[in-house]
């Protein structure tokens, strides 16, 4: 089999898992019915995935990418990183709220899961760094990030907020936006640590 059948079937076996996981959920979802929907052997299935879970950490990462395209799409690389941040983690949150097989993946049934492969897929986080890199690129250009800190724990603060928005919105105390910019963004910027000699707390009445 070429290298384009295997991407073909494939991707078949992720469109079909798609379906299934949408309407029975991760227990209803047997890999018999997928390989069955494919049209192939239950054993001709695991030769492109061992289990249900790499089944849905292919899934988690498609959506995932296909989000982060919607973002791109909305919101462009331009003005204080602040404004930036604060949308793109707002409307990352919203978009995965909205899709509803992302509401299976992150929901209490397979909370340990995706909380697994959001803490340790190389791939996910590969995503996350081509979606988020710019805006910290730009960030650092205008200086306006904290320069202490490093992208990565940036970036692995951000992707555990939006774990946290979207499997435990009841933890968010009022509007979610008023929460990222104030609890999120907030520590991440330069003036959170590094206030200049004109802002508030540095100024001292005479």
């Amino acid at each position: 089999m070429g290298g384009r059948e295997v991407n073909t079937r494939r991707q078949a076996i992720i469109e079909a898992a798609r379906v299934t996981l949408r309407e029975r959920g991760f227990e209803g979802t047997r890999m018999d019915d997928i390989a069955g929907q494919v049209g192939i052997a239950r054993p001709n299935l695991y030769r492109y995935f061992a289990n249900k879970e790499e089944l849905v950490r292919a899934l988690l990462e498609a959506e995932i990418l296909a989000v982060n395209n919607q973002r791109r799409h909305r919101i462009p690389v331009s003005g204080p990183v602040r404004d930036l941040i604060v949308e793109s983690l707002l409307v990352g949150a919203e978009l995965t709220m909205k899709n509803e097989l992302l509401s299976v993946i992150f929901s209490e049934e397979l909370g340990e899961v995706a909380a697994r492969l959001v803490a340790d897929d190389s791939n996910l986080m590969s995503m996350e760094v081509e979606y988020w890199q710019p805006i910290l690129d730009h960030g650092r250009r205008r200086q306006e990030l904290d320069s202490d800190m490093p992208d990565a724990r940036i970036l692995h603060w951000f992707m555990t907020n939006h774990y946290v928005f979207v499997t435990r919105p009841e933890l968010i105390d009022g509007d979610i936006r008023a929460w990222i910019e104030d609890f999120v963004v907030k520590p991440v910027l330069a003036i959170s640590r590094h206030p200049s000699p004109d802002s508030p707390e540095m100024r001292v009445d005479s």
